[in-house]
């Protein structure tokens, strides 16, 4: 739980026409993780599955759009007959490339009859523009010899002085459609006065009217035959439909019998680059949970029998790196997981801060942002995210459950401090305390924060790092002495007794970062020397006191609703109310989000950058489709 499952290596050796069957196993089992072994590419040449990988997977990509053209589901369930050879698969891809021809012809005729329809709905629209006019309206798309025919729009407040000035030329202005910011108006007149009406046509605001090229003819006659047309395309497509669906009953028990080959054909694909072999013999290596091997080696045995051998292992010094990390976390930690593998993934063998990542982050939410009122609003806000974010909704209970158990310790409701007794203090009431305690919260959690470091430099055989660096164990008394330092000068004590352990530590940590960048210029490494001393001691310096934040949390919340009552009290009794919600709805949304922040970057900053690599890989292990992780 506080660590990456144990992990096996484990090596699958069976008869070549076994491999498709053998791959298929591992899949339903979830539990193997294939790898490429760079020693077996001389050994075994040969891989038998990259032939059909392209021909499975380009099978796989026609299911999935024929399906979805026909709205239809994977069959992800499998059968135990023998999963679908080479020259089945090839048989079910022609066959896929035929159904998948008659799917696309399908679509383009569809793609076509939506393109029509909406040129021609944009044609009514236009239309409408025009229909008051009782003319045919290809007469204004031609040149005509003697008559100039125009449309376009004007300001109402110009119309006026444009028919005077235009009837001097012997032009009529005709307005046949009205408009609140504009009129369309037709202008009809003699051609060789055409160039004279220019200028009051460009005073006046004139804005040439456009009529699409498909307008001519009478409009009543247009829009018939515009939505005859329409009503041609409505039935074509009701026929797509129609043939769409019997094509659907027609194939749907065959597609699934399609989707269950090929979900079954998928692993032996994926185990292309992996699977290696030599004459009737091939072989699959990979990582499987220690717990898990059993169960594949009494799946193996059932399956396979005297067909298949399989050889177990645990992981070499050496390929440690190269391990995957598998976690076995409650479901209710996987937003946490989430947010850790958002910084980092443990390496196999590294301590997996899931868990405690979990119980500090709440704890501190809940202490900079305690109050019972808001803790129980988080917490049935909750459900709401089951849809949308159903993983949030874990975080978000326990995340409103500690607010509302510090609330109670604060006596806190909505702000209202008092309504009840607080089990342990009101923060305003001695600020002094909770820096204090804020304090030692971040000296506890660096301590561990070290102790963890120590432990994972061990593990990965970082001995050095482990003993004489900041993070290591002259890190650790480097810390303490510090610690003890500050009390001793609080109390008025000597300073003596801490300056020792303090001092030797530090030379420790000197003296290893001089060794380490033994081969730089003199000048080079004292640099390097100093800036490490120096870095050393602030690094635990302000990482103590970022956790001051803590505490400057809890007494801004309160102050906060201390100013939402100070606006409510000079309002009358509805505007009190009426502040009082809204100021509670702005400290939950806003000052809540600004919390879960800053209890992150404490999480990220402040600790897991102190003791975790977080350059580690997911086991993702083999797995049929569908099927959960």
């Amino acid at each position: 739980m506080f660590f990456p499952l144990p992990m096996s290596h484990v090596s699958l050796l069976v008869i070549r026409e076994q491999a498709s069957r053998a791959a298929l196993l591992m899949a339903r089992l979830g539990v193997f993780e294939p790898r490429t072994e760079e020693e077996d590419e001389e050994a075994l040449p040969e891989v038998p599955a990259q032939p059909c990988r392209d021909r499975i997977n380009r099978a796989l990509a026609r299911q999935e759009k024929i399906l979805e053209h026909f709205g239809l589901e994977w069959n992800t369930h499998t059968s135990d007959a023998i999963p679908a050879e080479a020259k089945e698969v090839e048989a079910i891809d022609k066959e896929l490339s035929a159904i998948w021809a008659g799917c696309s012809e399908r679509d383009e005729r569809l793609h076509r009859n939506r393109e029509q329809t909406r040129h021609l709905e944009h044609l009514s629209a236009s239309l409408d523009t025009f229909s008051s006019l009782d003319m045919d309206l290809g007469l204004l798309h031609r040149t005509h010899r003697f008559l100039d025919l125009r449309v376009g729009t004007l300001p109402p407040q110009n119309v006026k002085r444009l028919s005077d000035a235009v009837s001097l030329a012997g032009y009529q202005l005709s307005v046949f459609q009205h408009s609140e910011n504009y009129l369309n108006v037709l202008l009809a007149g003699p051609l060789e006065q055409a160039q004279q009406i220019r200028p009051a046509l460009d005073s006046s605001g004139w804005q040439v009217l456009p009529v699409p090229e498909e307008l001519r003819g009478h409009p009543e006659q247009i829009r018939h035959e515009i939505e005859q047309r329409l009503q041609a395309l409505a039935s074509e497509r009701d026929e797509i439909e129609r043939e769409r669906l019997q094509e659907r009953e027609r194939l749907e028990s065959r597609l699934d019998r399609i989707s269950q080959s090929l979900n079954e054909a998928r692993p032996f694909a994926q185990l292309a680059d992996t699977l290696r072999g030599r004459g009737a013999l091939v072989r699959v290596t990979g990582w499987v949970p220690r717990r898990d091997v059993e169960r594949l080696q009494q799946g193996v045995n059932a399956d396979l029998g005297d067909k298949a051998l399989l050889r177990a292992r645990p992981p070499r010094p050496e390929e440690r790196s190269q391990v995957p990390s598998s976690f076995d976390h409650p479901r209710w930690a996987r937003p946490f997981l989430a947010l850790v593998q958002n910084y980092g993934v443990p390496r196999y063998g590294e301590f997996d801060p899931t868990l405690l990542f979990a119980l500090t982050y709440v704890a501190m939410f809940g202490m900079m942002f305690g109050d019972i009122g808001h803790g129980l609003c988080i917490m049935l806000a909750a459900p709401l995210l089951r849809r949308r974010a159903p993983v949030a909704v874990p975080f978000m209970l326990l995340c409103g459950l500690s607010a509302t158990l510090f609330g109670w310790a604060y006596g806190s409701i909505f702000g209202f401090e008092h309504l009840i007794t607080p089990l342990w203090i009101s923060p305003l009431s001695d600020p002094s305390y909770m820096l204090e305690v804020a304090l030692y919260v971040g000296i506890a959690f660096i301590l561990l924060a070290t102790l963890l470091s120590i432990r994972n430099h061990l593990s990965s055989g970082d001995r050095h790092e482990a003993l004489y660096t900041g993070g290591g164990l002259a890190g650790l008394v480097l810390y303490l002495s510090l610690i003890w330092l500050a009390v001793q000068l609080a109390r008025g004590e000597p300073a003596w007794p801490p300056a020792l352990p303090l001092l030797a530590s530090l030379a420790v940590i000197m003296g290893f970062s001089a060794w380490e960048n033994r081969e730089a210029a003199i000048g080079e490494r004292i640099l390097i020397v100093i800036i490490e001393a120096f870095e050393s001691v602030m690094k635990f310096v302000s990482g103590t006191l970022s956790y001051l934040r803590i505490a400057a949390f809890s007494l801004n919340h309160v102050a906060l609703a201390i100013a939402v009552f100070t606006l409510a009290a000079m309002l009358d009794t509805t505007g009190y109310w009426v502040t009082v919600v809204l100021g509670n709805i702005f400290i939950l949304v806003l000052e809540g989000a600004i919390v879960m922040i800053q209890a992150l970057r404490l999480e990220y900053y402040e600790g897991f950058s102190r003791f975790f690599y977080g350059d580690g890989r997911e086991f993702r292990p083999l797995r049929l489709r569908g099927d959960n992780p």
